[in-house]
């Protein structure tokens, strides 16, 4: 991700930070789903004491989640997020309880091999912008670099498919306020959906081995599609309003409301939500160094 691009996420969620704190329904199921994945793999069974890295915390709903289901298990919980607002409501509600700072996920301030369970949750997908050429390459290799030999990685990523009328409705107004930022014929996607083999591909690039990757159709439903533009908001005002610039972002917002509200008279509404959950290890150094040469 670029500067302008970590600008305009960073000031989306600072704005709308206790708006997004108070409307995270997507967010903490798929947190869920992917503590689930994690549990299963016995990680939580296994240790009583766990260091866990929360890439992209935002106000570290995580750290409680943790506590409250594996109460067995002490985490030592460190979050990094970019917006700084975000981690002063997460201090607020847990005081020194946790370590929270504000941060880049592809360039971390921790030391290699610091921690045993990586967690990102509905994050790096921001990070992924192919038409200029971006991805969360680095933020994965990050994540990589601070496990442990065995550590686990554990993503929920927004995949392709994801808000499909939504972005329906955002393809048709965007050109009136930002032409010079739409490539002809180009669907944009704000959000930064991948495909599974893209994750895949990514995590394989670093040394870890994926050792669990599906693709989930999770729709979720509100009460009117309304209810829904109000989460989107909340997570993505900036993003999807950077190509009116900043004097017509309240404009284009507006605009897309009402063209996505007028395609869309359902109530309820469901919101078409693929997830993408990977979990992956990195590998021991004897283990690394026995694909790396292999006996012959």
């Amino acid at each position: 991700m670029n500067e302008g691009q970590k600008t305009t996420v960073r000031l989306s969620y600072n704005e709308q930070a206790s708006n997004y704190a108070a409307r995270r329904m997507m967010q903490t199921g798929n947190l869920h789903r992917l503590l689930d994945l994690v549990q299963q793999r016995g990680l939580f069974g296994e240790r009583n004491e766990l260091r866990v890295l929360d890439v992209g915390c935002g106000n570290a709903v995580c750290c409680h989640v943790l506590r409250e289901r594996f109460e067995s298990v002490k985490f030592d919980y460190t979050g990094i997020d970019l917006s700084d607002e975000l981690i002063r409501l997460g201090r607020e509600s847990l005081g020194d309880d946790a370590e929270l700072i504000v941060g880049d996920a592809e360039s971390m301030p921790f030391e290699h091999g610091a921690f045993d369970l990586v967690l990102s949750n509905s994050v790096l997908h921001w990070l992924n912008v192919p038409s200029q050429g971006l991805s969360p390459a680095k933020a994965i290799a990050e994540c990589s670099r601070v496990l442990s030999p065995d550590g686990l990685l554990a993503m929920s990523i927004s995949g392709a498919g994801t808000a499909g009328r939504l972005l329906d409705a955002y393809n048709a107004v965007v050109p009136d306020f930002g032409p010079n930022n739409v490539v002809a014929g180009t669907r944009l996607d704000p959000i930064g959906s991948m495909s599974l083999s893209e994750v895949v591909q990514l995590v394989e690039a670093t040394g870890m081995s994926v050792v669990s990757g599906t693709l989930n159709y999770e729709p979720v439903e509100y009460p009117a599609p309304v209810d829904y533009l109000k989460d989107v908001r909340a997570y993505g005002y900036r993003v999807f309003t950077r190509p009116a610039g900043e004097e017509r972002r309240e404009e284009l917002w507006a605009a897309l409301s009402s063209r996505f509200s007028e395609s869309v008279a359902e109530r309820p509404y469901r919101h078409e939500q693929y997830m993408i959950y990977a979990l992956a290890l990195r590998p021991t150094q004897e283990s690394s160094a026995g694909r790396a040469h292999p006996s012959r």
